[in-house]
């Protein structure tokens, strides 16, 4: 089994875009934002609502690329079982549309052994998509999406 190695440009690439986008879903929920300072294998980023800290983790799914998303289960690499979030974020490459799951679902869920673009035999969490919270953006607001049969 391996696991994906660190790569700094894609990091560089995806990080700022994806924070921005999780800011943006968070803060039209009524979160607010307390820091968005990341602590390696905790989280991303860190809200509040309510008195309540939250905080997020956050993933671009660079193969995602339209409203729906294209698979019948989310994975999620095991190597975020580290992770101490509350809120599992996974965003489309354009932002158009995102998904949320509770970190502690995730933690609890199947394991899976895929291949990927970037690594072979690599450990995943797997979740059946219909446990998952999906959102699309429409004139500058993330909206729930109901169902597969909604509109494009």
């Amino acid at each position: 089994m391996s696991v994906k190695v660190f790569d700094r440009k894609l990091y560089e690439e995806c990080d700022n875009f994806g924070k921005a986008v999780a800011k943006r879903f968070m803060k039209q929920d009524g979160f607010e934002l307390i820091d968005d300072t990341e602590a390696y294998r905790s989280h991303d980023l860190i809200f509040k609502k309510d008195g309540q800290p939250v905080k997020i983790e956050v993933e671009i799914n660079r193969r995602w690329q339209k409203r729906y998303y294209p698979y019948s289960t989310v994975t999620v690499p095991y190597r975020k079982r580290h992770s101490k979030a509350d809120l599992y974020i996974m965003i489309a490459k354009n932002g158009e549309a995102l998904l949320t799951i509770p970190m502690k679902d995730v933690l609890r869920a199947d394991t899976i052994v895929k291949d990927t673009c970037f690594t072979s035999q690599e450990r995943f969490f797997s979740f059946p998509i219909d446990r998952v919270k999906f959102y699309y953006l429409q004139d500058g607001y993330y909206y729930p999406l109901e169902t597969e049969n909604d509109s494009d």
